[in-house]
């Protein structure tokens, strides 16, 4: 997880000195890949492109047609295991990316991924330059919730707009990579102030009330991430998780729903409303663990997910809408950004 919303700020943060061409949204696979190299042209100093997958042998394929100098794995997560089996063969997946970088080329790595160990291996055989990335070396000053989070990293203090703690992971990396190729990381104060994030990632839209839109996909490491932001959030208002199952889990579907449902017990959230096959089989341990029955809703489609919203939502209240892309969870992203666009 993290992989469009990393590219986003290497490709700011690289524009501070830079001129940068970046693949848009998440054209990622063996459509996007092609199309974002069409977009380079002889006066980019550095294409920004993200590599995804869901099989083995896919980003192999892709990394051969982009030939990098720089590569970067974000993390390792559960993403895809419905194919892959094991987070191991994940990470061997993930590691097909340095087959395309030459010899001598860098990687960047996150410090803290499960099995770093195998993917330093494989870099190791193609003969690479391995640095990391480190999010414990950023030292947190403020966390703000909705507005943004204070923090320290590399004896320089930075002020977001980005709300996450996770997302100064990102930011880390983004530093990590600027700094290896010639950049500052204090002359990017300003650039991090108001750095974006690409659609439906932890975007907040104000209104009567306030809708975080995370409906771009989820899986258990980013879902985890979501209910901690909203748990961080600050209002008098009520707080109501609108959580859609995780796809491509396969066996690991059921115990890695009630993982995510364990992980909800003993947040300041009010009210989740369950869609899908996966979350629905979590009511009952909620409950068990402490939530009003009341509280937690599993519902059957979209339009009654609107429908209890309509119902809820009051002023002052926070709602967060996450699941995976193939649970069209962005629907109900557009018909709460509606209700708030009616009461202007």
């Amino acid at each position: 997880s993290g992989k469009t919303t990393t590219k986003y700020f290497i490709s700011q943060v690289l524009s501070y000195k830079y001129k940068v061409k970046f693949s848009p949204k998440s054209y990622n696979n063996h459509i996007g890949v092609p199309l974002s190299l069409f977009n380079i042209d002889e006066d980019t100093d550095f294409g920004v492109l993200e590599v995804g997958m869901n099989k083995k042998g896919e980003i192999r394929k892709l990394v051969k047609i982009i030939l990098p100098d720089i590569g970067v794995i974000t993390n390792v997560g559960y993403a895809h295991i419905e194919f892959l089996k094991t987070t191991r063969n994940i990470a061997l997946a993930k590691s097909e990316l340095f087959e395309g970088i030459s010899s001598g080329g860098v990687v960047f790595l996150n410090k803290n991924t499960r099995h770093l160990d195998v993917l330093e291996n494989v870099a190791k055989k193609f003969q690479l330059n391995i640095m990391y990335f480190d999010v414990n070396l950023a030292k947190i000053v403020e966390n703000k919730g909705l507005d943004g989070i204070v923090f320290e990293y590399d004896g320089v203090r930075f002020e977001t707009n980005v709300p996450g703690i996770h997302n100064v992971e990102n930011l880390v990396c983004a530093f990590e990579v600027a700094k290896f190729v010639g950049i500052k990381v204090s002359d990017l104060v300003p650039i991090v102030k108001n750095i974006s994030l690409p659609e439906m990632r932890n975007n907040v839209i104000r209104g009567y009330f306030t809708l975080i839109d995370d409906s771009y996909n989820a899986n258990p490491d980013s879902m985890k991430k979501a209910i901690d932001l909203l748990d961080s959030v600050k209002t008098k208002g009520k707080k109501i998780a609108v959580l859609g199952d995780m796809l491509e889990l396969g066996e690991f579907a059921r115990d890695l729903h009630l993982e995510v449902a364990e992980y909800l017990v003993g947040k300041s959230i009010d009210y989740v409303i369950c869609y899908g096959e996966n979350f629905s089989h979590v009511v009952d341990f909620v409950v068990e663990k402490g939530f009003k029955k009341d509280r937690v809703i599993s519902v059957s489609s979209i339009n009654e997910i609107a429908e209890i919203l309509s119902y809820l939502l009051k002023e002052g209240d926070v709602v967060l809408v996450k699941g995976s892309r193939g649970m069209r969870l962005n629907e109900v992203s557009s018909f709460l950004e509606n209700k708030l666009k009616e009461k202007i």
